[in-house]
Parts: C-alpha cells; sequence; structure tokens
C-alpha cells in the first residue's frame, strides 16, 4: 500500500500526545531512555519486530531493559512507526466514514 508523505504528516500530528502505555508494542518504532549524566539507550523495537522476534518477547525485552535503567531513568520518550499505525487505523477510518 502507497500511502503519501501528506498521509503521515496527519498522522503524526492525531498522535502526537499518546501515552505509551496505551500503545501496542507493533505500533512502536524507538524508545529512547534518557538517563542520568545526560547518557541515553535507545531501544529500537521495529528493528527486533521485523527480525521475526515474537511480540511478547519483545514487549519483556523493553520492559527488561527499562527496568533495568529504572533507578537512573529521567525520561522516556519513543517514536510510533507511523506507518503502521495508519495501516492499521485506517480501514477503520475508512469504513466508518463510508457509513456516515
Amino acid at each position: 500500500m502507497f500511502l503519501s508523505e501528506d498521509f503521515f504528516d496527519r498522522w503524526e500530528e492525531l498522535i502526537a500526545d499518546v501515552e505509551i502505555s496505551s500503545i501496542p508494542i507493533e505500533c512502536i518504532a524507538k524508545v529512547l531512555l534518557k538517563l542520568e549524566d545526560r547518557k541515553q539507550k535507545t531501544i529500537n523495537v521495529k528493528k527486533m519486530l521485523d527480525s521475526g522476534i515474537d511480540y511478547d518477547i519483545v514487549e519483556d525485552t523493553v520492559s527488561n531493559i527499562m527496568e533495568s535503567y529504572d533507578d537512573v531513568i529521567v525520561a522516556v520518550k519513543f517514536t510510533l512507526d507511523v506507518e503502521r499505525v495508519a495501516e492499521m487505523v485506517q480501514p477503520y477510518t475508512d469504513k466508518l466514514l463510508k457509513e456516515l
């Protein structure tokens, strides 16, 4: 499925304020842990999923990494896999709009 840049821009605006705990792991591209002493740790979720690792294992891995850094985490930021989110939601949006 081909999706335009404008399409992605609209989705990025829509989901900019979503809480990470509300997002399925398959919709997260990366998790960035901002640590004390201006250090950071990046967890590339999309890469793990694209390599075929099961969703549950990826979720456990991310949780374990975050837990291991828990005492030095200053902030957690994440990047969504906008293409994946759009692919999951767009069919429902299309169906809903057709019914209006």
